[in-house]
C-alpha cells in the first residue's frame, strides 16, 4: 500500500500549491505565514501502515468563510499590527495630532481586533465565501479516486493469489 501512500502525498502537495496559488490571486496574502505553515507530511506508524496528511495554523478555520465574533488569539492586535504593516495600510491618520505615527498604528490595530472580537470579519458578516481550498480538494479527491481503484485492485488480486496458493496446498 505504500504506492497509495506516495499518491495521496502527492495530491497533498497539489492541494498545497494550489492554495498558495488561490491566495495569491485572491490577494489574500499578507505576510505568508498561511501559506508557509501548510505542510504535507507523511507518516510510517509501528505496525506497517503509512498515512500522509495535509496540516496548516489555527487560521485556516476562518480563512473562506471569515470568523465569527467571540474570543480572539492571544496578543490578536499585534496579529493586526503585522497585517496592517504588511498590507500596506494607512494609519497615520489614527494618531493624535501632536502624536507619533506608531500611535496610529496602535490605535488602528486595536479597533480592528476590537470590531472583529464584537462582530466577526467583515467576510463572516456578509455571508461571504472565498473558495481557497474546497474546491481543489474535491478535484483532487476524484483523481486521486480514479488513480487508486487500478492500485486496489491489483492488491486485491495479490491478496486472492495468495489465498488461492495456500487453500491448494490443503
Amino acid at each position: 500500500m505504500e504506492a497509495i501512500t506516495q499518491i495521496v502525498t502527492r495530491h497533498l502537495e497539489e492541494v498545497r500549491k494550489g492554495i498558495a496559488a488561490n491566495m495569491q490571486a485572491m490577494n489574500r496574502t499578507a505576510s505568508g505565514r498561511s501559506v508557509a505553515s501548510l505542510l504535507v507530511e507523511e507518516t510510517t506508524n509501528g505496525d506497517g501502515t503509512a498515512s500522509a496528511s495535509l496540516t496548516g495554523g489555527q487560521q485556516w478555520a476562518y480563512m473562506q468563510r471569515g470568523r465569527g465574533a467571540g474570543k480572539v488569539p492571544y496578543r490578536f492586535s499585534d496579529i493586526i499590527r503585522e497585517w496592517i504593516l504588511k498590507k500596506g495600510i494607512s494609519y497615520r491618520q489614527f494618531a493624535p495630532k501632536k502624536g507619533p505615527a506608531e500611535r496610529g498604528l496602535k490605535n488602528l490595530s486595536w479597533m480592528i481586533a476590537r470590531s472583529i472580537m464584537m462582530k466577526g470579519t467583515k467576510l463572516h458578516r456578509d455571508n461571504g465565501y472565498n473558495d481557497i481550498y474546497d474546491t481543489l480538494i474535491s478535484k483532487e479527491m476524484d483523481v486521486l479516486s480514479e488513480e487508486s481503484v487500478g492500485i486496489i485492485d491489483t492488491e486485491i488480486e495479490k491478496i486472492n493469489e495468495q489465498y488461492d496458493e495456500s487453500n491448494r496446498d490443503k
